[in-house]
């Protein structure tokens, strides 16, 4: 990124509404530990300090298992993107980000363990909103049956989507099942797989896990 551009992740919260088995978080979930004001106020003095172009990423846990999300107003960013399962109920969705008083958009994973019916009609309402910057699809062993359905949810909508691989500390996990699933859908599918905000192409994209998968 140019210099005078910043991308800083905050992980806002360590409470989760889910427990996904592949979660590198998951050791440090707790849905008692919501939120610590004395970080997010240090946090938050350090942000709006800066001069630079600040993009904001937004983790947890799930940042809208907590109310304190609202106070992501107070921090000087020039863009937020929110991480979430998008695991609630619709009614309860909307009206939560409908309060947002900050411009965002949400990064979407999709996981087996969510309440997916849910997560399709809040993905729906974000898309109306124009308020999607990603979608992830998490392809493991348990995900694969709803895979072919939420293809076709993603088609018939017009959603741009990625199939992500669960990753062991950062490397792609070696599981033939699911890695001969990912290969075809990219040699079938023109690519929208991104990395660090670069697209690839099918063939890029293939090389690329191949190689982590060997490392």
């Amino acid at each position: 990124r140019p210099k005078d551009k910043l991308l800083i992740k905050f992980f806002i919260t360590l409470a989760c509404n889910n427990r996904c088995p592949y979660c590198f978080m998951l050791p440090e979930l707790n849905n008692k530990l919501k939120f610590n004001s004395e970080i997010f106020e240090l946090f938050k003095t350090k942000v709006n300090e800066l001069n630079n172009f600040v993009r904001l990423e937004i983790l947890g846990g799930d940042p809208l298992f907590i109310d304190e999300i609202y106070r992501l107003n107070e921090i000087k960013a020039d863009e937020i993107i929110l991480y979430s399962n998008c695991n609630f109920k619709p009614e309860k969705f909307k009206e939560k980000i409908s309060k947002f008083q900050f411009k965002y958009k949400f990064i979407v994973s999709i996981h087996k363990v969510s309440k997916l019916q849910d997560v399709k009609q809040n993905i729906l309402h974000l898309k109306e909103q124009n308020l999607i910057e990603e979608i992830l699809y998490i392809l493991d062993k348990n995900s694969i049956e709803e895979l072919p359905d939420f293809i076709e949810f993603f088609k018939e909508h017009e959603l741009k989507y990625i199939i992500d691989l669960v990753r062991d500390n950062g490397v792609i996990v070696d599981d033939p099942e699911t890695k001969k699933i990912f290969l075809e859908h990219y040699k079938e599918t023109p690519s929208n797989y991104k990395i660090n905000s670069d697209f690839f192409t099918e063939e890029e994209i293939i090389e690329y896990d191949l190689y982590n998968i060997s490392e």
